[in-house]
């Protein structure tokens, strides 16, 4: 049956380029799955029957091949949300590193699909065949129904094809949720009424800490933030997401991966801080065009003010090619310090994001010397980390200035929403993972600069603590002069109760201290 050996084509492939994601139970349940499928067909025994069938069946399936060859791993739920992230630019600046032989892959699998088509299976209906369907299909019910009583059948009971389907609905459900949100008033006060400040929270995009001095990195890729003994360098922070919307979701909310929230349920920093009474601004150098790149829209767009600064093109690939540079915050930023008001500020970089090459100026090309193309891409996202030291460290300038000028207390947090893997495990690049997340897609720097001594000092003492990025929300309100009984101490790494022991699970549901690599 050419449908059985385009389905094990497909798997082979896989075995041939990643045999490490390779699951001997997807063909399991492909033959658990059949008899059930084709049960119309068998019945009635239409030729047109079998074939739309097939075609419905080769839709998933033909998405999941093309995956593969693309990346080399099987189609996933963070896979799809990683590249509705991802502006048609950056998805065509990502074909870049596919090996281009691979389309050879594709010749077998066309001339099988044609003979799934072609070469109708027939079902002779005599007693044999009869007695040998009726034993699978009663297989396939009972595998289903023992799946189903144990409460397992989307994770277990599925091809892996069907169940990036099934488990999306109700991220799409958030999503929609996410559209219709608007600003919310909380139980939010200013503790104390005479003191103005400035919260400033700084999001990177894409940055392993890996790649920066700060943490050890063999290349001197902060030769700025390393030189200041005013900042605070928290050492073991992850995300617990590897795409941007997940990340920035809990990154802003008291919804955490252990603790999840709807977004209509959930509360924002930008509720929090527009209850207490502070003005809130959202300045941002990535486009606000695409379908998914307006899922973080719909967040900035909470914010009272929305400074969106790249503009550059009719389309998201338009935006992406014509480069721009992060240093674009800077002048809007001065701006809005000039008010002197409480204020909650979001800063979102577009920080170390593909492709590399465009994500700094020329000045900046440090890191060369490219024997190869791995060498060369590894140089250019170096180059990127580097121009990032410069932009963060201007941003601490630019406060540091105006809090000596004002005498307001101002606090910084800068953090990127997750990792980037540049050939650090597996020989891989990007941030798609199948089954298990590598550390380095979650390894994220976290730094505070703060006007007041004391805040540092108390800041200083806990850099080593276990923490993640969905926890933010309470690092924030701790550190200000708000009140609010949104507020849970146990999850902000400042606070002498915080929960040292819990498990940091990420969303590939494995443990982050247990993992090797």
């Amino acid at each position: 049956m050419p449908l059985i050996l385009l389905l094990l084509y497909v798997q082979f492939v896989l075995i041939g380029l990643n045999f490490p994601l390779f699951d001997s139970r997807e063909l399991v349940l492909y033959l658990v799955w059949l008899p059930l499928v084709f049960a119309p067909y068998i019945f009635t025994r239409k030729t047109i029957i079998y074939r739309v069938i097939t075609a419905l069946l080769l839709i998933p399936v033909s998405i999941n091949f093309f995956h593969i060859i693309v990346t080399s791993r099987p189609f996933t739920v963070s896979s799809l949300f990683i590249l509705l992230n991802t502006n048609a630019g950056e998805a065509i600046e990502f074909t870049d590193t596919v090996h281009w032989w691979r389309v050879l892959l594709l010749v077998p699998y066309v001339v099988l699909v044609y003979l799934s088509f072609t070469r109708v299976f027939v079902f002779k209906g005599n007693k044999q065949s009869r007695w040998v369907y009726a034993i699978l299909l009663l297989f396939s019910l009972i595998f289903i129904a023992e799946n189903i009583a144990n409460n397992r059948f989307v994770r277990k009971g599925l091809n892996n094809e069907i169940r990036v389907w099934a488990s999306i609905s109700s991220e799409l459900d958030g999503y929609k949720q996410l559209q219709k949100r608007t600003i919310k008033k909380v139980d939010a006060k200013r503790k104390d009424t005479q003191q103005n400040e400035i919260m400033l929270l700084v999001i990177g995009e894409s940055l392993n800490r890996n790649h920066m001095a700060l943490y050890g990195y063999h290349r001197n890729t902060n030769p700025l933030l390393s030189k200041r003994n005013d900042i605070v360098v928290y050492k073991n922070v992850v995300s617990p997401y590897t795409y941007t919307l997940g990340s920035i979701l809990e990154i802003y909310t008291n919804s955490t991966i252990n603790k999840k929230l709807a977004i209509q349920d959930a509360n924002t920093l930008l509720d929090v801080f527009y209850s207490a009474g502070y003005e809130t601004y959202w300045i941002s150098n990535q486009s606000p065009i695409g379908v998914w790149d307006n899922a973080v829209f719909n967040i900035a767009n909470t914010a009272q003010h929305k400074i969106f600064l790249n503009q550059s093109g009719n389309s998201s690939m338009e935006t992406v090619n014509n480069r721009s540079y992060d240093e674009l915050v800077i002048a809007p930023l001065k701006k809005i310090l000039g008010k002197q008001s409480n204020q909650f500020i979001t800063v979102h970089l577009l920080g170390s994001h593909t492709k590399y090459a465009y994500r700094y100026p020329a000045t900046f090309n440090c890191f060369t010397g490219n024997a190869t193309e791995k060498e060369k891409t590894i140089n250019e996202y170096d180059n990127s980390v580097l121009y990032n030291d410069s932009i963060v460290n201007t941003l601490i300038e630019t406060i540091a200035h105006h809090a000596n000028q004002t005498k307001q207390k101002v606090t910084l947090f800068y953090l990127s929403d997750h990792g980037e893997n540049v050939y650090d495990y597996n020989n891989e690049i990007g941030h798609n993972f199948t089954n298990y997340i590598p550390k380095c897609l979650v390894e994220i720097p976290y730094i505070l600069w703060s006007s007041d001594t004391v805040t540092r000092l108390t800041a200083q003492h806990n850099t080593n603590k276990a923490s993640m990025s969905d926890e933010l929300f309470h690092h924030v309100i701790g550190l200000s002069n708000v009140s609010t009984t949104l507020y849970d101490g146990t999850l902000d790494i400042n606070n002498s109760k915080f929960d040292t022991l819990k498990t940091r699970k990420h969303e590939d549901g494995l443990n982050y201290d247990l993992k090797k690599d």
